[in-house]
């Protein structure tokens, strides 16, 4: 059986009132910035190549700039990137073959393709889609009993999940979202968040992951004892796929700084140009 279908079978059997640990899942996560320190960090990484400081992997505070020169003026610098190392990780999913030359052309051309026939959904100017989006960076509960809004620190989405057991809709279980139609269970400290109805300009993860509109992805949050972290889960089925994929496992941690939170993401329009050359 597959684990979507068992997962939505567990959620069936659950009882009345085993969601009762929403709360436990509330707060930030992972992520934030700090408020008040843009001066300060600013003027610390003056005249400094620091090309990590703007974007996905800056926790501490949003600099949109790579460093400044003597005079005060800032500049942005630019990369060019193969991929080496992430190409180089064993963590991929097993296409069946016929799928394989359009992988090969996606993988190749996923950034730098001006048709845009093979380009990732960022190098469109879309979101980002699960699973590569990964864990929400801030659980905050719902208007209602037994419903939770993920919030992503990335593209400024949201996701609804409702989490008492329910059946998916069927109409919104085939429709073409970049993060999926959700219902969540819980079983104990796992909160587990089946997701249909995607749309294909989303990949499962870069370098020409692709995946069709009947993907299925199963997430699981399993909080530790003090609720002070979980552990994310992201598994991926999907009729292209020989075998089911995990896509994520990693510790989520708790941001309990109370100077911290998830301020609005930058838009891709008219950042993201094409890099020159195949597969960078």
């Amino acid at each position: 059986m597959k684990k979507y279908l068992l997962a939505a079978a567990l959620c069936a059997a659950m009882p009345v009132g085993a969601f009762a640990a929403d709360e436990d899942l509330v707060g930030l996560w992972n992520n934030g910035l700090v408020w008040g320190q843009a001066t300060q960090i600013a003027l610390e990484k003056t005249g400094e190549m620091n090309p990590n400081a703007y974007g996905i992997g800056n926790t501490n505070e949003r600099t949109s700039y790579a460093g400044r020169y003597t005079s005060g003026e800032r500049f942005v610098i630019a990369e060019q990137d193969p991929g080496v190392n992430d190409r180089a990780e064993n963590a991929y999913p097993e296409y069946k073959p016929e799928f394989w030359p359009t992988l090969m052309m996606s993988n190749y051309l996923h950034k730098s393709d001006p048709t845009k026939q093979y380009l990732e959904s960022r190098w469109k100017n879309l979101p980002l889609g699960q699973p590569e989006l990964g864990p929400p960076q801030m659980i905050v509960p719902g208007a209602r009993p037994n419903e939770l809004i993920f919030i992503y620190g990335q593209s400024n989405q949201w996701k609804y999940i409702p989490t008492d057991c329910r059946m998916h809709d069927e109409g919104l279980s085939y429709d073409v979202g970049f993060l999926g139609h959700a219902v969540g269970c819980w079983d104990g400290k796992t909160l587990t968040v089946v997701s249909k109805g995607f749309t294909t300009e989303t990949w499962i993860r870069d370098f020409g992951m692709q995946h069709s509109n009947d993907m299925v992805v199963t997430e699981t949050f399993t909080l530790n004892d003090d609720n002070s972290s979980f552990r994310y889960v992201s598994t991926v089925e999907d009729p292209m796929l020989l075998e089911p994929f995990e896509a994520r496992n990693q510790n989520v941690n708790r941001q309990t700084d109370p100077m911290r939170f998830l301020a609005e993401d930058y838009p891709y329009v008219e950042m993201n140009q094409l890099e020159i050359g195949g597969g960078c």
